[in-house]
């Protein structure tokens, strides 16, 4: 079963699906997550399973000038495609469809080498610590290139 999880999230992350199966895949995943989660409880291993998936999940889109912040079901309705900030909110979405108690952030960064902005999520862990989640491919950009966080707003 596992197995075919990582091949489906493989194909999502290739780009090789449609609209329609990408939500298919991430629907059996949300199932998949929801199970693990009402047998095991709420754990930092599935809360960082969950982020880092629907990460690699999103189509990441750079919006530029038309940029507006998509809900999680505009997300979702979008063909689970978006920038930074959109998937942050698919990642809190996607904890509090699953009734996730624990609070998030979202975390807006300056870029100390460009006149930029980057988002990402903070949430609180099930033992209380905070961990921060990337929300766009590492590939795409280095670790250190945004230095310091200006903002920081609960998501409710």
């Amino acid at each position: 079963m596992k197995a075919i999880s990582l091949i489906l999230l493989s194909i999502v992350m290739l780009g090789c699906l449609s609209m329609e199966r990408k939500r298919e895949v991430y629907d059996y995943k949300f199932n998949e997550w929801q199970q693990r989660q009402q047998r095991e409880g709420w754990t930092s291993e599935i809360v960082s399973e969950i982020a880092d998936s629907v990460r690699a999940m999103n189509d990441y889109r750079l919006e530029g000038s038309r940029d507006y912040w998509k809900t999680y079901g505009d997300w979702l309705k979008d063909g689970l495609r978006g920038d930074c900030e959109d998937t942050v909110f698919a990642i809190s979405g996607t904890l509090r469809r699953m009734g996730y108690p624990h609070g998030m952030e979202l975390v807006i960064k300056q870029s100390l080498l460009e006149d930029g902005q980057h988002a990402v999520i903070r949430i609180e862990m099930p033992d209380g610590t905070k961990r921060t989640f990337e929300s766009i491919p590492t590939a795409m950009i280095p670790l250190n290139q945004f230095a310091y966080e200006i903002l920081a707003y609960p998501i409710m």
